[in-house]
């Protein structure tokens, strides 16, 4: 009778060991549900600066501006947006855009991530308050409205004519500081630019704006006069 208990008993042990060992074994590897995890997108909305530079389409956007992603655009409309409001512009100039896209990973390990745009919200063309890359100088004239951006680190010097709808862009160098004016000198195929900046207060003569710089300009020997100011800097 005591055999017979014994061997109930050591039966039943190894019973629910070896249910126990099954149940770790399925906590483990637990079942799969069938979500395939390439399937997940998520869609954001980003505010930057779109450029097609002949090869790229990309995008810097404003909560990282030191980093560059590439743009999936199939319907090219944004393309056909910065022709809309750059006719003329050069291979690489940038517009303001705001919009909703997929992140993708990106084909080319040079770009953070491949933006898909799936809607377009405001576009329009960059200025100093839209602008979201620091800039050195941004500078603007009356009559014509003539307006100049000097950016180390987008490596321009960008003068933009709205009477002709066309930007003259040089490549960026470093300015001499000369009697307390900075002086920025660049040349391209088509001529030379040169920008003085003196730390005296300007009026644009057409609002009640007050400027912490005066700004000359002369390219291929055409002058052109206005005021000027740093990034980030307050104006009056």
């Amino acid at each position: 009778m005591k055999k017979n208990i014994l061997f109930t008993t050591l039966y039943y042990l190894l019973i629910v060991s070896c249910n126990q060992q099954g149940g770790a074994t399925m906590n483990i590897h637990p079942p799969q549900i069938g979500i395939d995890q390439d399937t997940l997108r998520v869609i954001k909305e980003f505010k930057g600066l779109y450029m097609n530079d002949g090869k790229n389409k990309l995008f810097i956007s404003c909560d990282h501006p030191e980093i560059k992603h590439l743009i999936e655009n199939k319907s090219n409309q944004a393309d056909t947006i910065l022709k809309s409001i750059l006719p003329h512009a050069y291979a690489g100039e940038a517009i303001y855009i705001e919009m909703k896209a997929e992140i993708n990973p990106s084909p080319d390990p040079q770009f953070q991530d491949l933006l898909v745009i799936k809607e377009f919200g405001k576009a329009e063309q960059k200025n100093r308050k839209n602008t979201c890359v620091p800039y050195d100088y941004w500078c603007t004239g009356t009559e014509p409205f003539w307006q100049l951006q000097i950016s180390e680190k987008e490596n321009l010097i960008d003068f933009y004519d709205p009477n002709v709808q066309t930007t003259l862009h040089f490549s960026y160098s470093q300015p001499q500081i000369i009697n307390g004016t900075t002086i920025f000198s660049a040349k391209n195929a088509t001529g030379t630019i040169s920008v003085k900046i003196k730390n005296e207060k300007c009026s644009d003569g057409m609002s009640d704006i007050e400027y912490s710089c005066k700004a000359e300009v002369v390219i291929n020997k055409n002058e052109y006069k206005g005021c000027a100011i740093r990034y980030g800097e307050a104006i009056n």
